[in-house]
């Protein structure tokens, strides 16, 4: 029963984990795009759709990656 728990509690670390770096991905794109830094944005829309492609999320558009 204990590695039953610890298996879901790292499997719900991970999550957060994931969660948690796609936020500071978003915050990240955000600034770059308020200093209209290209170079950045495009690093953090890569990082951001790499996240999203991860957790099995919907991915999102970015005009800075041209489908």
């Amino acid at each position: 029963m204990a590695q039953t728990l610890r298996r879901y509690h790292d499997l719900d670390n991970k999550k957060n984990s994931t969660w948690n770096n796609l936020k500071n991905a978003w915050r990240s794109y955000n600034a770059a795009k308020m200093n209209d830094d290209k170079k950045k944005m495009t690093e953090f829309a890569n990082k951001i759709r790499t996240l999203q492609k991860n957790m099995g999320a919907k991915l999102s558009e970015f005009p800075e990656l041209a489908p």
